[in-house]
């Protein structure tokens, strides 16, 4: 007889609506979302969000939503299946320029490189 799993889409972190605003930018990773968007969804103040994730990742909202968002163009370009366009909208990135140009500034390098084959580029995660 098969079980089914419980859902895994939960931090373990207080207090619990601050999970709840973790998850929501998860599954709105691939959406332009903003720190508004976030507050918006929690129902609380503006400063009470900020507070919290000060507290808790001794960073903005924003800081936050980039960070998540780096972090999975990072994992999306390590599989090495994906366009430089499809990592944009999978992120939620308006282009692949823009996207491009997030990740120089995030991680001090480009997402891509030329390989030492004259033909072929390669992602440098």
């Amino acid at each position: 007889e098969l079980i089914e799993r419980a859902s895994t889409e939960f931090y373990p972190i207080s207090p619990a609506w601050l999970s709840d605003l973790l998850v929501f930018i998860d599954r709105n990773i691939a959406n332009p979302l903003s720190a508004s968007d976030v507050v918006a969804h929690s129902g609380r103040s503006y400063p009470t969000i900020e507070k919290a994730f000060a507290q808790a990742f001794d960073e903005t909202i924003g800081q936050y939503i980039t960070r998540t968002k780096m972090n999975e163009a990072k994992r999306l370009i390590a599989l090495g299946k994906h366009s430089s366009k499809e990592i944009a909208s999978l992120t939620g990135f308006s282009s692949p320029q823009y996207f491009c140009n997030a990740y120089r500034r995030f991680f001090g390098h480009s997402p891509f490189t030329l390989t030492s084959s004259k033909s072929s580029a390669k992602w440098n995660p």
